[in-house]
């Protein structure tokens, strides 16, 4: 658990003790919520990066596997 230190208007402090005795639980709530909207969004800007791309996924995958020249997966080509 990490202590922190937030500014809030007074509105959406009271608006939230209203809601919930424990401000801290409902501020965790919010961020739980907040990143999870940001994650989808993140996936969803994701998707079509890789349509226009001409190398297969197998040679992309085969260099990110590669350290230093060393080769960690089997080539059966």
């Amino acid at each position: 658990m990490k202590k922190t230190c937030i500014s809030v208007s007074d509105e959406i402090f009271e608006e939230a003790r209203s809601i919930s005795d424990n401000f801290s639980h409902t501020v965790s709530e919010a961020l739980i919520q907040y990143l999870q909207k940001k994650r989808i969004e993140k996936a969803k800007n994701s998707f079509g990066k890789w349509k226009n791309r001409t190398e297969s996924t197998e040679n992309i995958i085969k260099e990110i596997r590669t350290d230093k020249g060393r080769n960690y997966i089997e080539d059966n080509n």
